[in-house]
């Protein structure tokens, strides 16, 4: 009877060592088919959590080590190694009979003995098979009738009597064929599939990419230090990409096993780079962990920012927690939410916070946290040697003092992410005798790039072409959709015939590719670039059509999360308004990211398409769809100038709320009535709409939307000139939010108070001090842009008192934060604010300095406004400080802009200053006056006339 093994009796190894055993020069064809078919068996072993790492000895084995009678041993350690897994492949020739076998080989391996004068390909087969029901022997069918050799016969003989079935194939691809089914089926036979939950998403991606990591320079120790240590500040690792951060804190996790420790990899899963998501995860792992009360009913970003204060909670039942994050500048939310307040600005002791990111803007945004700052070393030569020798020596391959030497000589070995892919490139390619001039190749590339360009150009060598077509096809395709294809789309767009025809094109799929809810991806940006260099992809729109007609036809989330961004970047829009109009389709869309459909909407609109059309039987029929399907209809209106449309919508939504009893949706549709009522200026009928929605909140506990209606209520005051009214609406709403921890809408409130102490009730110090707690509170919970303008406002307040120095220090931290977050417009404002104030200190040169930058940025952004004024100031500093031919110069700028914006006080302006520097400069001018004194008696203008007269 066939002696079975346990199904888990290989999972503490997690790996899948397959050794290829064969003659190696009349089987060079087959072990390159074997190379092309890997790909797949590791996509097929990651389903159950496993590592696959083929073994191919044709350059395993050094000159030093065969010329000591090493070769036998290291051979057949090779095999017990990888023990179950072998294959072997038989073809015409017997192989290498080795003269002697050493003592150490005979001492570990006692049947050697009577085996000498064996092939070692015979040693390595016998050692494969022995008491081994899950080896897998194949036999090529000779085409010409040389005879085989002798020895061969007699042991292919040996082979069927031991009772092992020997499979014939005609073909290398036919071979690869069959062991890629072999493979699969022992496999599957070993093991269990994979858990898919999203906590083992996360130890299978750390797994897997803690393999490609080698621990040079104890980097791991550093974390080991810290975590250990009594720092309490976060330990924030920095590098480029492809530097390792995420190898080395995988590495740390697999390798050393902290307790209580919870850790996330933002490219784990579909989810993991949700910024909500995460924090949820991490949320759950402490409320189970330390019995901590979380409320999870609350908004999104209410939860995202209680995470510092369960952290405090935590700490006081834990004895040491411990955090990894990796990838912060992946972490983005879906509903739109930006939030860094979940960074706690201190640490307890026992709660230890590892954060990983590459992004210097990320950075930059969460500079105020405490944070110990650790940049990943680039491994230096010692350490690329080490790293090389490890990472090959895993596939059984080993490389030459020199070869290793000239790979750690090259700068760009420097980068992890390029090393290990030369690498994995390296080890694939099989001719021992052409090892040389491979790595120069390949070290010849200047990036990942074109290490993954020669890997296509090995394909194109060694694929059939027609088989080579389609994977051009398929590569292309992907490129096209931006989000990946899954490979049932992939198979209708190639129009294969049948599943064989995809299995040859399957397995370079897997190398470039991952496989996320069934769709395959790109791994990263290079493979893209790849792609796009390697075929000339300068025009895709054959393609992008294909495809677009292929996703048509289509039901479900594949249509709508791909096609719409295809259509928008192939300008397709008669097909993307088709979408939109499809009320299933709209909502899949809108409830994925409402943000892309309102992009979407922008797209189509800016192409002249009517929304009221597509969504006419909605208006027509309100009663035939869903209060969620006419909420986001009116709520697309509404944002696209439909005031009239979305009114009629919410209140079709509010009546369905009201039937259904779902007062949270009742209230938030009054609130949008109330919004489209303010927009238009009805401010009576708003008024009494927010009133309502309050009223309701207030009965119901729904403290987010009461804070939401007492402040609209605020601002629909202010803006009626009820100063007193809107203070009360502002502080009532102020007071709630802080009982709530409402952070963001905390710094929002007080923007607005301290707004109306300083512009209207002139209560300066009371002004200062609002503003003062808005900056504080936006820092902590990262909010730039609130920050920003809690600075422009403090700037305001010392410019009244008149302390220019405090006013320009302000104005210059409100500068950094606008250009973390890239806002242009604020920035340009900001630097004509800076040069106000530097003329006025009599900083002339640094003035001007501030306004140049100004116009740089206006121009850049096309704001003629902005501009002008710049042109303005800079011509009337250049006039104070004498410098007329550059006054001249702006004043003849600022002078066509005023024409052209028909600002006849500026055109006025500009043309006096043309004739007054004119005159300085000894030009002919009186042209220019007798234009400009004409223009004034014309536009009746006496003070111009005055001015020009005492010139």
């Amino acid at each position: 009877m066939e002696p079975k093994l346990e199904k888990r009796k290989y999972d503490a190894d997690k790996a899948v060592r397959l050794f290829v055993s064969s003659t190696f020069r009349d089987m060079q064809e087959e072990r390159e088919a074997l190379t092309l078919i890997f790909p797949a068996v590791t996509q097929f072993c990651r389903l159950y959590d496993l590592d696959f790492i083929p073994v191919d000895l044709r350059w395993g084995i050094t000159e030093e080590e065969a010329q000591s009678d090493k070769t036998v041993e290291i051979c057949l350690d090779e095999v017990s190694r990888c023990a179950p897994f072998f294959i072997g492949i038989l073809g015409e020739r017997y192989g290498w009979i080795p003269e002697a076998i050493s003592e150490i080989a005979a001492e570990k391996y006692p049947w050697l003995l009577s085996k000498k004068g064996r092939s070692i390909t015979e040693m390595e087969l016998y050692l494969g098979m022995k008491d081994n029901p899950h080896c897998r022997i194949y036999e090529r069918c000779a085409e010409s009738k040389e005879a085989k050799d002798k020895n061969q016969l007699a042991l292919k003989e040996r082979i069927v009597k031991s009772g092992v079935e020997i499979k014939q194939y005609k073909t290398p691809s036919e071979l690869a064929r069959y062991v890629f089914e072999d493979i699969k089926n022992v496999i599957s036979g070993l093991f269990s599939m994979a858990e898919t939950g999203e906590g083992e998403l996360h130890l299978s991606y750390a797994r897997h990419a803690a393999a490609e990591y080698t621990d040079y320079k104890s980097a791991s120790g550093l974390i080991d230090e810290y975590i250990g240590g009594s720092a309490k500040k976060i330990l924030l690792l920095t590098g480029g990409a492809g530097s390792g951060k995420s190898s080395l804190l995988a590495y740390y996790l697999i390798n050393y096993q902290p307790e209580n420790t919870f850790f996330h990899f933002c490219g784990a899963s579909d989810d993991s780079a949700d910024l909500y998501n995460m924090v949820l995860r991490l949320l759950m792992w402490l409320e189970s962990r330390y019995q901590i009360e979380i409320d999870f009913n609350k908004e999104p970003l209410d939860i995202i920012n209680s995470v510092p204060a369960h952290l405090n909670e935590a700490a006081k039942k834990a004895e040491q927690l411990n955090i990894i994050i990796d990838g912060l500048e992946l972490l983005e939310n879906t509903k739109g939410i930006t939030s860094f307040a979940w960074i706690p600005t201190s640490l307890p002791e026992n709660i230890k916070l590892i954060i990983s990111t590459r992004d210097s803007s990320t950075l930059q945004k969460i500079e105020k946290k405490a944070f110990k700052v650790q940049n990943v070393a680039s491994p230096d030569e010692e350490d690329i040697k080490y790293i090389a020798q490890n990472y090959l020596l895993s596939y059984g391959k080993k490389l030459d003092e020199k070869s290793r030497d000239k790979i750690a000589a090259a700068k760009k070995s420097r980068l992890p992410f390029y090393l290990v892919s030369m690498l994995d490139e390296l080890r694939k390619f099989g001719v021992y005798e052409e090892l040389n001039s491979r790595i120069e190749l390949l070290l010849s590339c200047e990036s990942v790039s074109g290490i993954i360009m020669q890997y296509l150009s090995r394909l194109e060598d060694n694929m059939d072409r027609q088989n080579f077509e389609l994977l051009k096809k398929a590569l292309i395709y992907l490129y096209v959709s931006g989000d990946g294809l899954k490979e049932s789309t992939l198979i209708a767009l190639l129009g294969t015939p049948n599943a064989y025809t995809w299995a040859l094109v399957f397995p370079a799929v897997c190398e470039l590719c991952y496989l996320r809810v069934n769709a395959w991806l790109f791994k990263n940006d290079e493979i893209s670039k790849a792609v796009e260099q390697y075929f000339k992809l300068d025009d895709t729109l054959a393609y992008a059509l294909s495809l677009i007609n292929c996703l048509i036809e289509i039901q479900g989330d594949e249509r709508t999360r791909i096609l719409p961004s295809v259509c928008v970047r192939y300008r397709q829009y008669g097909v993307l308004n088709a979408l939109m109009s499809d009320m299933d389709a709209f909502m899949d869309i809108y409830n994925r990211n409402h943000w892309k459909a309102r992009e979407y909407w922008k797209a189509l609109s800016e192409q002249a398409y009517e929304m009221t059309e597509n969504f006419k039987p909605l208006l027509e029929s309100p009663a035939e769809y869903t209060a969620a399907q006419l909420s986001a209809a009116a709520q697309i209106l509404f944002d696209y100038r439909y005031p009239k449309e979305a009114f009629a919508l919410f209140k079709a939504v509010m009546k369905k709320c009201k039937a259904a009893d779902d007062w949270m949706s009742y209230q938030d549709a009054l609130g949008s009535l109330a919004k489209i009522k303010h927009r238009q200026c009805i401010y009576k009928h708003a008024t009494y709409i927010y009133m309502r929605q309050s009223e309701i909140c207030e009965q119901n506990n729904f403290t987010k939307g009461f804070v939401k209606s007492l402040g609209n209520l605020g601002l629909l005051y202010y803006e009626t000139n009820n100063v007193e009214k809107a203070l009360y609406y502002y502080q009532r709403a102020l007071s709630l939010a802080e009982e709530n921890n409402y952070a963001e809408e905390q710094q929002k409130l007080l923007g607005s108070i301290g707004y109306l102490q300083f512009n209207n009730l002139n209560e300066i110090k009371a002004a200062k001090n609002t503003f003062d707690k808005q900056r504080k509170l936006c820092l902590q919970i990262g909010s730039v842009k609130g920050a920003a303008a809690a600075y422009d406002s403090l700037s305001q307040v010392e410019l009244k008192e008149g302390d220019l120095q405090t006013a320009i220090k302000y104005l210059y931290d409100e500068e950094k934060l606008l250009q973390k977050i890239n806002d242009q417009n604020a920035l340009q404002i900001c630097l004509g604010n800076q040069g106000s104030i530097l003329y006025r200190q009599g900083l002339n040169s640094a003035a001007i300095s501030k306004y140049k930058k100004k116009i740089d940025i206006c121009l850049k952004t096309g704001n003629k406004r902005s501009l002008m004024g710049a042109h303005k100031n800079l011509t009337i500093i250049y006039m104070h400080i004498e410098k007329h031919d550059k006054a001249l110069e702006h004043a003849m700028a600022y002078a066509l802009l005023a024409t052209e914006l028909k600002e006849m006080d500026d055109i006025l302006a500009a043309k006096y200053f043309e004739v007054a520097a004119s005159k300085e400069l000894g030009n002919d001018y009186m042209d220019k006056y007798e234009e400009l004194l004409e223009m004034a008696q014309i536009v009746g203008r006496p003070d111009v006339i005055k001015k020009l007269a005492s010139l």
